[in-house]
């Protein structure tokens, strides 16, 4: 056999993964562990102060409606409950109760209200007017 082949026949042990020179390997052995534990679910998601919040929406329910959402910038919200277009929020309880404690909306223009006012100067204007033209004139 020449050098050859010798380097032949090695490249092949090598290619097909002949024997290691330590020996033999064993087959792995394959142990059970057991599935990690699933992680403890979230604690329940809480209203810091739940307490003074409980009273401050007490305070102003007869006027606002107050909730409290969790994955917003201002969580405090108010609603107007006779405008319900009027709302307004705050990141901090203390200065949520200010705004509420402050805030008056606006109140609503009743047509008979006006109908009322404007028949009354009306009236008003027409004897002022009465007066003014019936006075004696001084020549």
């Amino acid at each position: 056999m020449g050098l050859f082949s010798l380097l032949l026949l090695v490249f092949a042990a090598l290619a097909r993964g002949g024997p290691s020179p330590s020996g033999p390997v064993p087959p792995a052995h394959r142990v059970d562990v057991p599935a990690p534990a699933p992680p403890p679910p979230p604690p329940p998601r809480r209203i810091p102060d739940h307490y003074g919040w409980c009273v401050l929406a007490e305070r102003y329910a007869h006027k606002w409606e107050l909730t409290y959402d969790y994955d917003v910038v201002m969580p405090y919200r108010a609603r107007h409950r006779g405008q319900p277009d009027l709302v307004f929020a705050a990141s901090d309880r203390e200065l949520f109760e200010v705004m509420l404690s402050v805030a008056e909306p606006p109140s609503r223009v009743r047509r008979y209200v006006v109908e009322a006012e404007e028949r009354q100067r009306a009236e008003e204007l027409a004897a002022l007017n009465d007066l003014v033209f019936m006075a004696p004139t001084g020549g």
